[in-house]
Parts: structure tokens; sequence; C-alpha cells
């Protein structure tokens, strides 16, 4: 039973990450304005604490969809080539969705 349980997660360990909306949200703002893609403004933006920010975004990092840039004391957020065209897809996902 536990073996399975571990597979079922790993398998969908990435879709459940992006059916949360602070997830998407975060998601969606990485990028969008020059000078805030850094930890605390994305969880600012995507009104979630700084820890929870934290976490998602080290998840996203693990999946290879962003890099962390260390600038001084700043530790950047950008996305990568998979980032970007996943940011794509969640954008036209979420623009569909509002013409329901």
């Amino acid at each position: 039973m536990a073996k399975t349980r571990i597979a079922l997660s790993q398998k969908g360990q990435l879709r459940n990450i992006f059916v949360r909306r602070k997830a998407v949200e975060i998601l969606l703002t990485i990028g969008s304005e020059k000078g805030d893609d850094y930890c605390s403004k994305l969880a600012v933006k995507a009104h979630c604490t700084y820890s929870h920010a934290t976490g998602l975004l080290e998840k996203m990092n693990g999946a290879g969809l962003l890099t962390f840039e260390k600038q001084d004391r700043i530790k950047k957020v950008k996305l990568t080539d998979k980032g970007i065209e996943l940011s794509k897809n969640v954008r036209r996902l979420m623009d569909s969705l509002e013409l329901l």
C-alpha cells in the first residue's frame, strides 16, 4: 500500500503543484514585471506567506521550471524555457476558463 501511495504521489506531484491557486499566481507573476521576481515580492502578489511561496518556488525549481540567481542579498527567480512554455499554457487555460 505504501509503495503504491509513493508512486502515485511522484507521478502527480507536478500536477498537484499547479492546481493550486497560489502556485498559478506565482508562476504567472514571474517575469510579468521588471525587478519584482524575488520571493518576498512574489509572496505578496500571490497573497501568501514567504515560507509558502518559498516552498512552491523550490518545488518549481526541482521540476526544472525556474532557476534562482543570487544578486547581493536578494535571490532572483527566473523561468527556464520549460517554465516559460508552461506559463504560456497556464495563461491560455486561465483565459479560456474566464470565457465560460
